[in-house]
């Protein structure tokens, strides 16, 4: 008899929770520890007609369902994941584990059931997906997964919130050894949205897609993409599909950037513009800098717009750089653009991405205009991506060297004002790495008009070790001296020598020459320099301070207007 009377206790607390649970519409969602006392009966979880499913959590002392995530999803996400997995150790003391959808559509991790967060590369998720407003998120049961949905992640946090709510109110109970949740599928859906309705000549935004290059060498044109199909969501709730050119063209389409839609154009660096055309929404940019720009841009306009009508949408801007006046016979600059390797100096403003990258990095030296500049840390990708877009301005002095690697060390100039006549490298030896090539690459520059004569020396000194630094700035004190006895001419020697105006390496090139810095003592304290050999008079010297370097590279770009001292 007492096992019947625990029966019916446990009948009686799994009516209040089905009545909990059959909630929907825009019902918010219960909060742990409220009342949900129910009063009517339900009938025996074992019978045909229940109302509710009873999902089995565990079984035999394991998790039935393994959590799946986003691979890409924000931290806040993974952490209130987190907090879903504590509660169910908790509420069931069975170890439940967290994997990401890396795994695969419809692949099944040990075996297990799944309980799918987000936006996952799974059928079911994006299915129920596909029936989802933007803001509007459900926590809903297939025949073997748990599905909890939502188009962002601010969205699905409100689920998971809801869900954990479920659980620790009651929402666990135990049959022998296993542990039973009694679920009833749960809708979330927004009271409303700003801009109801969006169209572009008469035509509603929800029979658009939005559509990027499919050849593109970046992430950035889907991410760009998929910040529209955001914006727009926001706004009014249509979540609208981002596919490639590779499609085929339908009537009204979003486009990226350059596709190959005939429509799309490209316009100059840190230049955007966004209208209509033929009733397609075009975005054209620069790069993928301006795109980035162009795409906020138009998240404010949407932001700001009273009756969503877009026919007479007109976004467009230009980035003018502040560059100084060149000021003496030559301008000398050192850059250091960054490698594009993640984790080496990108992070925060700035990507690792050199497709986004490299428009504001051009943009910099094409605005400033330096007749000869030290580049360092031009690594493969770079080596590939900005010589087109300086070849109209710029030849590169030893791009590669002899065992057919990039030179990272490398020196371009302004073909229309310079000669090349002769060049070359000196590798650095290094105690410590052989793998990061470091070298001192070298010029003899024959002004074309005046025939005027320089050397100009562009290094990258070792980034970790003090010692090692000095070493090599006393091999390249070695060099650079013997050339100049060979040549005679005046000289400069710029680059990322990793050390301050008082470290050991760059006293080591004042003391032993007789170069000094183009700033004035105290001026400038980076770890980027430019040396001057006597002949050469500076007139101003300074950095960079435009905002398009925030994103472009750790560094800052460094220049030296001089003078050569006539007799």
């Amino acid at each position: 008899m007492k096992r019947y009377k625990i029966a019916d206790r446990l009948i009686c607390l799994l009516a209040g929770l089905a009545l909990l649970l059959c909630s929907c519409g825009t019902q918010t969602p219960p909060k742990a520890g409220s009342d949900t006392t129910g009063t009517s009966a339900v009938t025996d979880p074992a019978g045909e007609d229940e109302p509710v499913r009873r999902l089995q959590l565990t079984n035999n002392g394991r998790a039935a369902y393994r959590i799946i995530l986003p691979e890409d999803c924000s931290e806040e996400l993974s952490a209130e994941v987190e907090t879903l997995r504590k509660a169910l150790v908790s509420l069931t003391g069975i170890a439940f584990y967290i994997s990401n959808d890396r795994t695969g559509d419809g692949a099944v991790v040990s075996g297990a059931s799944e309980m799918v967060i987000g936006n996952c590369r799974r059928t079911e998720s994006q299915e129920l997906l596909k029936e989802l407003r933007y803001r509007d998120y459900a926590v809903c049961a297939t025949e073997a997964n748990i599905l909890i949905a939502g188009h962002e992640d601010t969205t699905v946090l409100r689920a998971i919130r809801y869900l954990i709510a479920v659980l620790e109110h009651d929402g666990v109970v135990q049959d022998g050894e296993n542990h039973y949740l009694m679920w009833e599928d749960y809708r979330y859906t927004a009271s409303s949205y700003r801009l109801e309705q969006m169209t572009i000549q008469g035509v509603a935004l929800s029979e658009y897609r939005i559509v990027y290059a499919a050849d593109a060498l970046s992430t950035a044109p889907k991410q760009l993409a998929e910040q529209i199909q955001q914006a727009i969501g926001r706004a009014s709730g249509y979540v609208l599909p981002v596919v490639t050119d590779a499609e085929p063209e339908s009537n009204y389409e979003i486009l990226i950037g350059n596709t190959n839609r005939n429509v799309s154009t490209k316009e100059d660096l840190l230049c955007y513009r966004v209208g209509i055309s033929d009733r397609q929404l075009v975005f054209s940019a620069g790069g993928y800098y301006s795109l980035g720009q162009a795409v906020a841009a138009f998240a404010a306009y949407l932001n700001d717009s009273d009756d969503g009508v877009l026919d007479g949408i007109s976004l467009e801007a230009s980035e003018a750089l502040t560059v100084p006046d060149h000021t003496g016979d030559y301008r000398f600059a050192s850059y250091n653009i960054l490698v594009e390797y993640e984790g080496w100096g990108s992070g925060g403003d700035i990507p690792s991405d050199v497709q986004i990258r490299k428009e504001p990095v051009a943009a910099i030296l094409l605005g400033y205009l330096p007749d000869v500049a030290a580049l360092c840390e031009v690594f493969d990708t770079w080596s590939e991506n900005l010589p087109p877009m300086l070849a109209e301005v710029y030849d590169w002095v030893e791009p590669e060297l002899s065992n057919g690697n990039c030179n990272r060390s490398p020196l371009i100039y302004r073909k229309d004002r310079l000669r090349v006549l002769e060049s070359g490298y000196q590798y650095i030896e290094s105690t410590v790495s052989t793998v990061n090539h470091r070298v001192v690459t070298w010029a003899l520059f024959e002004n074309r008009e005046s025939g005027e004569r320089f050397l100009v020396f562009g290094t990258h000194l070792d980034s970790v070790s003090d010692t090692e630094r000095l070493l090599e700035a006393q091999t390249i004190v070695a060099f650079t001296e013997r050339l100049r006895q060979q040549y005679q001419v005046p000289a400069v020697l710029m680059g990322d020598l990793n050390s301050t105006s008082v470290g050991d390496a760059y006293q080591e090139l004042i003391d032993n020459t007789d170069f000094t810095s183009a700033y004035a003592p105290g001026h400038y304290p980076g770890v980027d320099h430019i040396l001057c050999t006597p002949e050469l008079y500076v007139v101003k010297a300074g950095t960079d301070g435009n905002a398009a370097a925030q994103i472009a590279s750790d560094h800052r770009l460094i220049y030296a207007d001089v003078n050569l001292n006539h007799s």
